[in-house]
This record gives structure tokens, C-alpha cells and sequence, in this order.
């Protein structure tokens, strides 16, 4: 979206017509969004593609926590590190297949604090 003035004609259920306006003085883009995505799966088996558990794609966060639960809800993995990712492996021995749980805690470039899962 660029600078500028922005309208919208609504109509409601009974006919009647209203304009609504916005200035907007700055252009609106991607940089002050939180995005935050993670993987459906992945494959830890040493081919060097997906061999490790970590956001695909992470923007304007300042920080971050993600921790990984097996079905149980012990915990298999912990970090705060927005660059480490999960190998597969607890206490040095590779996991078993299955379905596994995440959570990220995470603070916003706006102080603003928020978790996903």
C-alpha cells in the first residue's frame, strides 16, 4: 500500500451509504509484521534437508523460546536461540518416530509478548 488517501463506500443491510476514509503517511509493508512459521515435519535423518526443527520463516521478533514435548509432555528440546534448531535426539539418542508437540513464547519488536503452537 502506498502514501495516500484510501476510501471505501459500505451499504448496509437497509440501503443506506456511508464513506469511510483513511489517510495513510507511510507506506504500509511487510517490515513491522511478526511473522512466526513453523514446519509440519521434518526428517532428521542426515541428507541435510529438513534435518532439523526450526522456524521456516521468523521477522521481527527480539525473543524467543521454543521448547518440544513428546506425547507424554516431557521435554525433548529447549532453546531460546532463534537459529538452533531440534535434531531429533534426546539425552544423545535419536527419538522415535511420532507425533511431537511445540510451543514458542516470544516478544515482539514491540514489547509485545506473544506464543503459538
Amino acid at each position: 500500500m502506498s502514501q495516500g488517501l484510501y476510501s471505501v463506500l459500505v451499504t448496509d443491510t437497509n440501503g443506506c451509504e456511508n464513506t469511510i476514509s483513511v489517510y495513510v503517511e507511510e507506506p504500509i509493508g511487510l517490515a513491522g509484521c511478526v511473522n512466526l512459521d513453523m514446519p509440519n515435519v521434518f526428517t532428521p535423518n542426515g541428507d541435510f534437508t529438513n534435518d532439523l526443527y526450526l522456524p521456516t520463516k521468523i521477522t521481527n521478533i527480539k525473543y524467543y523460546n521454543l521448547v518440544i514435548l513428546n506425547r507424554w509432555g516431557n521435554v525433548v528440546f529447549m532453546t531460546d536461540d532463534i537459529n538452533e534448531g531440534w535434531d531429533g535426539t534426546y539425552k544423545d539418542s535419536e527419538c522415535s518416530e511420532g507425533v511431537y508437540f511445540w510451543k514458542v513464547d516470544y516478544i515482539d519488536n514491540y514489547d509485545l509478548s506473544n506464543s503459538k503452537h
